[in-house]
């Protein structure tokens, strides 16, 4: 019964777009390559670890020449309006040329034991604005892979975001840097993910900026809330007792039910 009545809360919830802006996907262990699902404009928030260290992680995307054709949209809602809309996904580059909007950022769960995890995020595509020549300039691991033909944008964390406390996770997290993209060449494009002094522990990748609650994101995010609030995603012991201090305790079943109905 309470299982029953809480998944029709949290369908409404996500249905009303209130409950939480991205799509969890959670890797459950050290995958070398994650695809980021189609269209990339959706928001997604994929929950991964520095397993060793000198870890590099691995996502990928891919645009074809149709993938640029104007009349492409989504439904769903973006930052500052009220309910769906239909979204035209193509845009202008700035040398007028059709692209696609890139939107990347990353979260680190806001334990003491995480405060030093400042990931470094490579966009590795064919060479444009957005995407300049690597020049060298910038230190990459060995693992980061540059053709001649490919350019690369890097976003850097040199220090640590504020504290953001998310109330579909029931979790602080460091609100850390994110950028947006204009991509105007079809190709494959590779998004790697590291950190720089080499700190090990868990981290959460943004894309996207489209919310979007169709029937697929709705199974996606009931598949995976349980894991996340009861701090599934997170592999260190003192990180756990660390949110716990400051968050509180993870709530039980009731409690989450309770607090959904109250806050939404």
């Amino acid at each position: 019964m309470k299982r029953t009545l809480f998944c029709t809360l949290l369908i409404t919830l996500i249905i009303n777009g209130t409950a939480f802006a991205h799509i969890p996907f959670v890797t459950t262990y050290d995958k070398c390559w994650v695809r980021i699902p189609a269209p990339m404009e959706k928001s997604i928030a994929i929950y991964a670890s520095f397993e060793r260290k000198g870890d590099v992680d691995k996502a990928y995307f891919r645009l074809d020449d149709n993938d640029f054709n104007s009349d492409i949209t989504m439904t769903g809602m973006v930052e500052g309006q009220e309910g769906d809309q239909e979204i035209p996904l193509v845009t202008t580059g700035a040398g007028g040329e059709p692209g696609r909007r890139l939107h990347i950022g990353s979260l680190v769960p806001g334990c003491e034991t995480y405060a030093g995890i400042m990931p470094t995020i490579a966009i590795v595509g064919p060479v444009q604005e957005s995407l300049p020549a690597y020049n060298g300039s910038a230190s990459l691991p060995d693992a980061v892979d540059i053709a001649a033909d490919e350019g690369v944008f890097i976003l850097n964390n040199t220090t640590q975001g504020p504290l953001w406390y998310e109330k579909f996770t029931y979790k602080s997290y460091y609100d850390q840097n994110n950028a947006d993209l204009t991509i105007t060449k079809s190709g494959t494009y590779t998004i790697y993910i590291w950190d720089s002094a080499s700190n090990t522990g868990d981290y959460v990748l943004e894309v996207g900026y489209i919310e979007k609650f169709g029937f697929e994101e709705i199974l996606q995010s009931m598949f995976w809330i349980n894991h996340l609030v009861q701090d599934g995603e997170i592999s260190c012991a003192p990180c756990k007792d660390q949110l716990e201090v400051i968050d509180g305790p993870n709530p039980t079943f009731q409690e989450m039910i309770d607090t959904f109905s109250e806050v939404f």
